[in-house]
């Protein structure tokens, strides 16, 4: 019990007024007791390679790695965590057991202090990850004790009927409403309606953010039921139609958490084999709401008018809330951690005591989370094939209940003539349905499902839908049934029992779905159950406005009849997914869609976390592993044509290609069909590398030359170009002070080169298709780039490759420059006719050139541009690392999930 308080909201208000002197924590009362929650295991992973999770390594990595002689080092030395380290009497390689030691004047190793892993200077993350201290931890919710998990379950059930109920409560009093407030059945209708879509749309918002580590689940149950308490003091007491339905949708809005996360916090509890069980009970507290409301709302409507249905209802929800403000503790596994290691910091000042959800989140950008909370619901509802079916078959049924729930006036009330205060008693048919079927639900799974999980407690996502199959015929059946029976002749006692199939039908569909949906998505279980909670609660907020003049125009028989027409027709839903889920999910799921980097581009990789697909690193110079030939988006990035041709010889389930280099010519080349798959490129990535390759080239033509020569005969490329620039003598290219730089293809390249010629004295202009002037240079048409090439020091060529351009610098343009001009191009090779260019350098004609582009790449050995007299062959400008390459990637990403046009 002291724990149960202890990890309320009440008490961690005690603890948080008092200073921690009450309810205190074991580590906070023993100084040695932190270091049992210490895993050293993910620390050195986190060392080692920057995640808590073991390295993906290739299948060429592994195979060194199991060659590696008994006498290399490892990457990961073994010298123990700490309590191995402490148990041993050992410490880490230097004196004063700091994480940090000299090895030479030159170089320093770091090794985390937690697991005794030397820190990788490139990817290590020095971090101290807080774990449960081993499978017994009481702490942990699944391994709290049944009487604990019981009472737990209670505490959410009760908070989900006081919600739920909230919506058929208001339904007694709907003729009252009309009669006040001076509308029709259809607008006071809308009172349900508002109240249905609030708590549909809520958990987009709540049930995201219940995932987070630093909120939980608790913090959003108590405050936002303690918000739908209050808003019922305005709901009952509106002066008009418009107040009464803003404050119905809004405490619909603030009541939603748990209908959407209550699952999830039940989950928290019970491993996968029990979890149906619990799922089951929560089940029949949901139905409950909608059952009992008509009931507990027409005593009240009939004798106290329709605000006291609101007043009922705030009377509920209130207790509820004293209830669970004192005795409910949190459930979510990574908040109890994270405030595991928020005590753990204060008591030790370790600011590296981390928990894993905190480490891999650290990446994120708050704006990154806020769009992958509000979006991600949405693009599994729609993108997910499974997904949306079963949540458009559930969106049916609850469609359905409520649109049937509008005939029971006109059956028990004006067929039967029952009075206003006992028509609620005819819902207590889907009530007692829903006991008989928990029973028979129960004994499926004890004798049945839990024999078809493995030993690790795990179970195929499709074994959890023939119950699914059995209430698809359940709800025709009742619908029909009770249609067909509400006549006067007809006992009042017959269309009770047809309801009862409803809850026959609805309560297998929605435990097959509930439990189906989490098992196929655990990563993001609680994102499509919001998803799920949206789209029945949009359908369950429309059809009750129409239901009314359905079933007067059509009459019960035929209405009924029409809905049940309905639920014959997706019927077949469970089947086709019992049968082919399976290959339906490893065919379009996005959730487990792989994302493929090269391991050659350095890339924050954690600023893509979080997104649907999954991230893996190959080797960009290797073939593909096989476990990864199935990915569907692939990043290329200086990868090999082998590589290449063998991606799109194997790759068949690729969507999209993401270059990041400035042009898709090395992905076309290998075969890949822009048909089929969406290629972009990362042109805008690399204008400022190329720009400040292009200033180096000009720098070495205008003073470097030789010794440029001498590095290229050495196939090197110096660290260090520029320094202080002398005056250009007359009639040579010796300074880019004064000289005449022209760049042929202005644009973002040209725009970010500009600034750094000028700052060393260069007079800079361009040519384009258009003249003008931009940004202050002077740009002029390609019409009159003849006069401007005899004017020119050193043309800089940025033109794209394409037909348009082909040998646009050839042997007529050549001879227009003067003979110490100098030709740059960074742009394509096939603008220039290389053979004229190499005959203008031979004879002088040209002073010199610098080229990193060619028209066939690489350069051949036996072209003459090697021997040219002052012609430069660089490396590839593009070498470097593609600016602002994350936020190309997580911008198409998103927008191929959401179906939406790439960006190049």
């Amino acid at each position: 019990m002291k724990e149960l308080i202890r990890d309320s909201c009440f008490g961690q208000i005690v603890r948080l007024v008092t200073n921690k002197k009450f309810l205190r924590y074991p580590e906070e009362d023993d100084v040695e007791y932190w270091k049992k929650y210490l895993n050293e295991e993910k620390s050195g992973h986190a060392a080692h390679h920057g995640t808590t999770e073991p390295e993906e390594k290739s299948e060429e990595e592994k195979d060194k790695e199991g060659k590696r002689s008994d006498s290399d080092t490892p990457d990961q030395e073994p010298l123990g965590g700490y309590r191995t380290r402490e148990a041993n009497g050992t410490q880490l390689p230097n004196s004063s057991g700091s994480s940090m030691t000299e090895v030479d004047s030159q170089e320093r190793i770091r090794y985390n202090v937690a697991s005794g892993v030397k820190i990788d200077a490139e990817k290590g993350k020095d971090v101290h990850i807080v774990d449960w201290y081993g499978p017994d931890d009481p702490a942990n919710p699944q391994n709290w004790s049944t009487p604990k998990k019981f009472f737990v379950t209670f505490e959410i059930c009760l908070l989900t009927t006081g919600v739920y109920i909230g919506s058929a409560i208001y339904s007694p009093g709907i003729m009252q409403v009309e009669t006040i407030f001076h509308t029709s059945q259809a607008a006071a209708t809308l009172g349900l309606t508002m109240f249905v879509l609030g708590y549909g749309t809520g958990p987009l918002i709540w049930a995201p953010m219940s995932e987070i580590p630093q909120f939980g689940r608790n913090p959003i149950y108590i405050g936002t039921l303690l918000v739908f308490v209050l808003f019922q003091i305005p709901t009952a007491l509106s002066i008009n139609f418009a107040m009464l339905l803003c404050f119905r949708f809004l405490t619909g809005f603030f009541g939603s958490p748990v209908l959407a996360t209550g699952g999830a916090s039940i989950s928290d509890m019970y491993t996968p084999a029990k979890r149906a069980y619990a799922i089951a009970i929560w089940g029949v507290a949901a139905i409950c709401g909608p059952v009992l409301g008509p009931l507990v709302g027409s005593f009240a409507a009939a004798f106290k008018g329709w605000e006291w249905t609101v007043w009922e209802l705030t009377w509920l929800s209130a207790f509820a809330w004293v209830f669970l403000f004192f005795l409910l503790p949190e459930t979510s596994s990574a908040n109890i951690l994270y405030r595991r290691s928020r005590r753990l910091r204060q008591i030790t000042g370790d600011e590296k005591l981390k928990t894993e959800a905190v480490v891999q989140s650290e990446g994120m950008k708050k704006m990154d989370i806020v769009k992958m909370s509000l979006i991600r619901p949405i693009t599994l509802s729609f993108l997910e094939p499974i997904v949306f079916l079963l949540n458009l078959y559930i969106a049916l049924i609850y469609a359905l209940l409520y649109c049937w729930f509008e005939s029971f006036p006109i059956v028990f009330n004006e067929i039967y003539g029952w009075p206003l205060q006992t028509g609620g008693l005819a819902y207590l048919g889907i009530l007692i349905g829903s006991f008989v079927t928990i029973a028979g639900f129960f004994a499926y799974l004890y004798f049945i499902q839990e024999k078809q999980f493995d030993e690790n407690g795990n179970i195929q996502p499709e074994k959890r839908l023939p119950p699914a199959c059995v209430g698809a015929f359940f709800i025709p059946a009742c619908l029909f049934f009770f249609g067909w029976s509400a006549h006067a002749d007809v006992p009042w006692i017959v269309p009770i029992i047809a309801s009862s199939f409803f809850a026959v039908g609805s309560f297998l569909l929605f435990q097959a779905v509930l439990n189906y949906l989490p098992d196929a998505y655990p990563e993001y279980a609680a994102s499509v159950l919001a998803g799920n909670d949206l789209m029945r609660s949009c359908f369950g907020a429309g059809f009750p406005i129409f239901a009314g003049a359905m079933y007067r125009n059509l009459g019960v028989n035929w209405a009924s009849s029409l809905l049940g027409f309905l639920g014959i027709v997706f019927i077949p839903i469970p089947f086709v997914l019992y049968y082919k889920g399976e290959t339906i999910r490893k065919k379009y799921k996005s959730t487990t869609m792989k994302l493929l980097y090269p391991n050659s581009l350095t890339l924050d990789i954690d600023s893509l976390k979080g997104f649907a697909p999954t991230l893996h690193s190959y080797d960009a110079k290797s073939p593909i592993p096989e476990d990864l030939i199935d990915a569907e988006c692939l990043i290329t990035w200086s990868n090999s044509p082998s590589n290449l041709k063998d991606a799109a010889s194997r790759m068949h389930n690729l969507k999209w290609i993401q270059s990041l280099a400035a042009g898709p010519n090395d992905v076309l080349n290998a075969g890949f069909d822009p048909k089929k798959i969406t290629i972009c490129t990362g042109s805008g990535l690399h204008d400022h590398t190329v720009a400040e390759h292009a200033l180096g080239m000009l720098l070495v033509a205008a003073r470097r030359f030789d010794e440029m020569k001498e590095y290229q005969l050495r196939s090197e490329w110096p660290a260090h170009l520029g320094g202080a620039q002398p005056d250009r003598p007359k009639g040579k290219f010796t300074s880019l002070r004064g000289a005449n730089v022209l760049i042929w293809g202005y644009g973002n390249i040209g725009k970010a080169l500009t600034p750094h010629l000028r700052s060393l004295g260069a007079n800079v202009r361009g040519i384009a298709r258009s003249a003008g002037i931009r940004e202050g240079v002077e740009v002029i048409a390609e019409d009159t780039l003849d006069e401007a090439l005899a004017e020119t020091d050193a043309l800089v060529m940025i033109l794209p490759g394409d037909d348009s351009t082909k040998n646009k610098l050839n042997k007529e343009r050549i001879g227009q420059m003067q003979n110490h001009a100098w030709v740059i191009n960074v742009g394509r090779g096939t603008t220039i006719d290389e053979d004229a260019l190499a005959d203008a350098l031979d004879k002088g004609e040209l002073g010199g050139a610098a080229l990193d582009v060619f028209a066939t790449e690489p350069l051949p050995k036996e072209s003459r541009l090697w021997k040219a007299k002052n012609c430069i062959v660089s490396p590839h400008a593009a070498g470097g690392r593609p600016q602002e390459a994350e936020q190309l990637i997580a911008y198409n990403l998103r927008r191929l999930l959401a179906g939406q046009g790439l960006r190049n």
